[in-house]
C-alpha cells in the first residue's frame, strides 16, 4: 500500500540548501520504502540533495547534490529505515531562482 506522508507546493528555491520537506517516520510502523517525487516547475532550474537521520540531529547524505533542469522531475527512492527523511534545494544559478513541489510517499 502506498500512502502520501509529506507534501509542498510551489516552494521558492534560495542561493543556499535550505530544508524543501521533512518527513518523520513513526517508529511502531516503519515503511520498507520511501518514494520522492521532485518537479521544477517550469521557472529556473534547482539542485537538490536528501539527507536522513535516525535521530533528528546526526544527518547522512542518501542522495548527493543533484540539478532539475528547468520543467524537469525526477524520482528517488530511500530504502534504509531512517526515521527521519529531509529534502534541501537551492537554486542552480545564484540569483535565478526556481520553485518546486514535492511528495514523499510511504511503501
Amino acid at each position: 500500500m502506498v500512502r502520501e506522508i509529506g507534501r509542498v507546493e510551489s516552494v521558492l528555491t534560495t542561493d543556499n540548501y535550505v530544508d524543501l520537506i521533512a518527513v518523520e517516520l513513526p517508529r511502531h510502523d516503519p515503511a520498507n520504502l520511501l518514494l520522492i517525487w521532485l518537479k521544477e516547475e517550469n521557472v529556473n532550474a534547482i539542485k537538490y540533495t536528501v539527507f536522513a537521520s535516525n535521530d533528528g540531529v546526526t544527518w547522512e547524505t542518501v542522495k548527493a547534490e543533484t540539478i532539475i533542469a528547468k520543467d524537469g522531475s525526477t524520482w528517488e527512492s530511500v530504502s534504509d529505515p531512517w526515521i527521519v527523511v529531509k529534502v534541501l534545494q537551492k537554486a542552480s544559478v545564484g540569483g535565478s531562482q526556481g520553485r518546486s513541489t514535492c511528495i514523499i510517499s510511504a511503501v
